[in-house]
C-alpha cells in the first residue's frame, strides 16, 4: 500500500463513503483513516505520568571491566535511542534500544571501539544521520557513530584534533544547524579552553575539515560546564568556570563554512552571580524550543549546596537570566535535563524539561535513590511548576556515572517519536551501603503527563455525517464533498482540524486545512488528495 485511498471500501459513493468505527464517533467530528481500513475520531488523550521498573543497560559480564561515563542520545533517522559508555578496560561501546508504550526498553547487542579515553561528549548530527564522538586524552579526536534503520550501530575511524596535542579533562558538542557543523569546546592541559567547528558531512573522517580555534579563557582552571544551541537565535551558550567561579559567552558561528567563531560578552555569569557566588560542578543545561529559553540547574554553594534552576535568554549577543529558583530545600547530586515537547502544561501545546537526580546520600559525589522532576517554564520565561516528581527507585543507591572531569553527561534523552525518556545512572552501593563491585549502569523508561494527538500529516480522511457507534458503519464525507453537521460557522472562513478534534479557524500548525464554510453548518471539504 502506498497511498491510505488505496484503504477505502469498494462501493461507496464518489465523496461519501462507508467505514466501520474503531470507537464511537460523533457527529460532524473529523476523523482519521486506521491502517486496518476502520476509523476513528480525531483525539488528544492526556497520558499520566509514569516511570518503568529498573532495567540493565550495562551489566559487565567476565573479563569486561565496570561501567563508568556515559552518553544517551537519541538517533532520529533510525528511531533508536543510543547508549554509548566508557569501560574501565579501556574499552568504548555502544548499544541501541527503542522505547516502548509499557516503559520497558531492549537493549541490542554491545558493539566496541578499543580506542576510547577517558572522558568523551556526543551529539547528534540531523543533517548527516550521525553521532559525532569526541574524545579527550593525550589527543584530541572525533568520530562517529552511524545507526542502521534496524538499529545497527557501527564506529568510524579517528579524526585527530590537530592543534589539541594535550587535550585535558573536557570536551563538549553542539551541533550548529545554520553551517551543518559541530562546535567542540575543549580544554588544554594548560587549562586553556577553546572552540573550534568541524564539518562532520563526509563520510570519511579524514576527510572532516576542522575551522578555526576561538580561545575562550587562557586559566580555567576547572573543567565542567555546559554547552548548547539556541536555534530561535542562531547562537550557542556556553557555561563554564574558571577557579569554581562561574562564567558564560555567547558564541556566533559565521561564515559558509560555518568556521569563523565570535565569542561574545565572556564574563562572569549573571545566573547565578552575587557577591562571592559559586556553583559546584554538578550541573546541566537544556534548551526549551517552545519558550526559546536555556533552563539551567545547579547546585549553588553559598546557598547550603540547594539545587537551582535558572531560565536565560539570549537577545543579540547578550545573555540575561530571570531570577534564580531554590526548587528544594536539600541537596541533590547527578543532575542531568532533557526537553519534552508537549508534557506536563496546562494546555499541553508547549513543552516541559525533565530534570534527572539522586538524593545526596554522604555530602560528597555519591547519591541514593533516583528521581525525575518536571520544570514548566511560562510564557514570561518563569519556573512556574515544579511540584511534580517521582522516585524511580528504592532498591539500591546510584551515583549518576557522576564524573568531576564533564558534567554535561547526557544521562537523560528525550525519544519524540515515542514519547519517553530514557534516563541512565550508575548503582554502585545496596541500600545497606555495601559496595558493588563491579558497578552497573541501570536505566529507566518514563514520561511527564503530556497528550498526543493520534492526527498525523496523512491519515485525515473526513467528517462524519452523523454519529456512528464503535464497531458500527457510518457514512464519512470525505474529500471533495460537504458536510452538514456543522453549527455557528463564519461563511467565507477556512476551517482547520486541530489535534484535539475541534474544527476552527485557527491555522497554525499542526492545524490541517479542512475546507471553507458556505454556509453556518456546512463545511465544503476541498479536493486535497493530490
Amino acid at each position: 500500500m502506498s497511498n491510505l485511498s488505496e484503504l477505502l471500501p469498494a462501493g461507496g459513493g464518489v465523496n461519501n463513503t462507508d467505514f466501520t468505527a474503531d470507537g464511537a464517533i460523533t457527529s460532524g467530528k473529523p476523523v482519521i483513516l486506521n491502517s486496518a481500513g476502520t476509523i476513528s475520531q480525531i483525539s488528544k488523550p492526556t497520558t499520566n505520568q509514569a516511570v518503568g521498573s529498573r532495567q540493565a543497560m550495562y551489566h559487565p559480564g567476565s573479563g569486561q571491566g565496570p561501567g563508568m561515563f556515559s552518553r544517551y542520545i537519541y538517533h532520529a533517522a533510525s528511531g533508536y535511542v543510543v547508549a554509548i559508555y566508557k569501560r574501565t578496560d579501556d574499552v568504548l561501546a555502544v548499544k541501541t534500544g527503542i522505547p516502548q508504550s509499557d516503559n520497558t526498553i531492549t537493549w541490542g547487542t554491545e558493539v566496541t571501539n578499543s580506542n576510547s579515553y577517558k572522558i568523551f561528549a556526543a551529539a547528534y548530527d540531523p543533517v548527516n544521520e550521525k553521532i559525532i564522538v569526541a574524545q579527550a586524552g593525550s589527543t584530541g579526536r572525533v568520530g562517529a557513530i552511524t545507526v542502521t534503520s534496524s538499529g545497527v550501530p557501527s564506529w568510524s575511524a579517528w579524526k585527530e584534533n590537530t592543534e589539541n596535542t594535550n587535550t585535558g579533562g573536557h570536551v563538549m558538542l553542539c551541533f550548529v544547524p545554520t553551517h551543518n557543523v559541530m562546535l567542540l569546546h575543549y580544554q588544554k592541559s594548560d587549562d586553556n579552553n577553546k572552540v573550534r567547528t568541524i564539518d562532520c558531512s563526509d563520510n570519511t573522517p579524514s576527510n572532516w575539515v576542522w575551522g578555526t580555534i576561538a580561545a575562550v579563557n587562557t586559566s580555567a582552571g576547572d573543567y565542567y560546564g555546559a554547552l548548547k544551541w539556541d536555534t530561535a537565535n542562531s547562537k550557542a551558550l556556553l557555561i563554564y568556570h574558571d577557579g569554581g567561579k562561574p562564567k558564560q559567552c555567547v558564541i556566533s558561528v559565521g561564515a559558509a563554512s560555518g568556521s569563523n567563531i565570535t565569542i561574545s560578552n565572556n564574563a562572569d555569569a549573571t545566573y547565578a552571580y552575587s557577591s562571592g557566588t559559586h556553583t559546584t560542578p554538578d550541573m546541566t543545561m537544556s534548551y526549551d524550543e517552545s519558550r526559546e529559553k536555556f533552563v539551567l540547574f545547579y547546585m549553588d554553594t553559598d546557598a547550603s549546596f540547594y539545587p537551582h534552576v535558572s531560565v536565560g535568554t539570549i537577545s543579540g549577543t547578550s545573555i540575561s537570566w530571570n531570577t534564580k529558583v531554590a526548587w528544594k530545600s536539600a541537596r541533590t547530586l547527578g543532575h542531568n535535563s532533557a526537553y519534552f515537547p508537549g508534557g506536563y502544561h496546562a494546555d499541553n501545546e508547549v513543552g516541559t524539561v525533565i530534570l534527572t537526580w539522586t538524593d545526596d546520600g554522604s555530602g560528597g559525589i555519591e547519591g541514593t535513590y533516583p528521581h525525575m522532576t518536571n520544570f514548566v517554564i511560562n510564557s514570561s520565561g518563569n519556573v512556574s511548576n515544579y511540584s511534580s516528581t517521582t522516585q524511580m527507585d528504592s532498591g539500591y543507591y546510584y551515583d549518576s556515572i557522576h564524573s568531576n572531569d564533564n558534567e554535561d553527561h547526557q544521562q537523560l534523552v528525550v525519544d519524540t517519536a515515542q514519547k519517553r525518556f530514557v534516563a541512565g545512572f550508575r548503582r554502585y552501593k545496596t541500600t545497606g551501603n555495601s559496595a558493588i563491585t563491579p558497578r552497573l549502569i541501570d536505566t529507566w523508561i518514563g514520561h511527564p503527563t503530556h497528550k498526543k494527538s493520534n492526527l498525523t500529516s496523512t491519515n485525515l480522511i473526513g467528517v462524519a455525517s452523523a454519529a456512528i457507534s464503535d464497531e458500527a458503519t457510518g457514512t464519512i464525507n470525505t474529500w471533495g464533498s460537504m458536510n452538514e453537521a456543522q453549527s455557528s460557522l463564519s461563511i467565507n472562513s477556512d476551517y482547520y482540524v486541530q489535534e484535539d478534534g475541534t474544527i476552527s479557524t485557527t491555522s497554525t500548525s499542526p492545524a490541517q486545512l479542512l475546507g471553507k464554510a458556505i454556509n453556518a453548518t456546512t463545511i465544503n471539504i476541498k479536493d486535497y488528495t493530490g
